[in-house]
């Protein structure tokens, strides 16, 4: 009984709003400690890793990935290979009739064989469907945050595009999310 003549004072839609802006702000203050802590970051990737689970895909039968592995080195040799191998893998693919090659080997400076990248960039230019990666650089130069190195000059001219290849990775090692664009300088990839 006292506890309803404490509010008894209050009409009934002043107390509810009071109420409900109470829960709203307690409700407010938990969603912001739990988002500024990261103490849900672990229950969010738990929820949507069981998500995918449920939802299983496929992989699309039209992509081919094409590694670079132990086996891959142990019958073209060590690590870096002529930029003459890589036209030859490009020659390959463009034969087979692959409609893109997103190429994920750095070639940001010139070989020690002019000739190789000369072959390299003919074949890159003929298959007229291979997209080269761009290194990000973090510090850049002089101050910068970051900065984009693209592949060298003959090789950046003849690919149908340039991107970038970096993944973020959640502190369990697993990669959930990717930008989908980089960019230094007023250039965006």
């Amino acid at each position: 009984m006292k506890a309803v003549q404490r509010f008894a004072w209050m009409s009934w839609p002043r107390r509810l709003l009071a109420e409900w802006l109470a829960a709203s702000l307690l409700a407010t203050l938990l969603a912001l400690t739990l988002l500024f802590s990261g103490a849900s970051v672990r229950l969010d990737n738990v929820a949507y890793d069981a998500v995918l689970r449920m939802l299983p895909r496929d992989p699309d039968p039209r992509i081919l990935i094409v590694a670079i592995d132990d086996r891959a080195l142990s019958e073209l040799g060590a690590w870096p290979w002529s930029r003459s191998t890589h036209a030859t893998l490009v020659d390959r693919l463009s034969a087979a009739g692959a409609r893109a090659i997103a190429y994920d080997v750095l070639f940001v400076e010139p070989s020690r064989d002019p000739d190789a990248d000369a072959n390299l960039a003919r074949a890159i230019a003929a298959s007229g469907r291979v997209c080269l990666p761009v290194l990000i650089e973090a510090p850049g130069r002089n101050g910068a945050d970051f900065q984009l190195s693209p592949p060298i000059a003959d090789l950046s001219r003849a690919a149908a595009g340039l991107g970038h290849v970096d993944l973020d990775y959640d502190p369990d090692g697993l990669s959930r999310r990717a930008a989908l664009s980089e960019s230094a300088g007023g250039r965006a990839i």
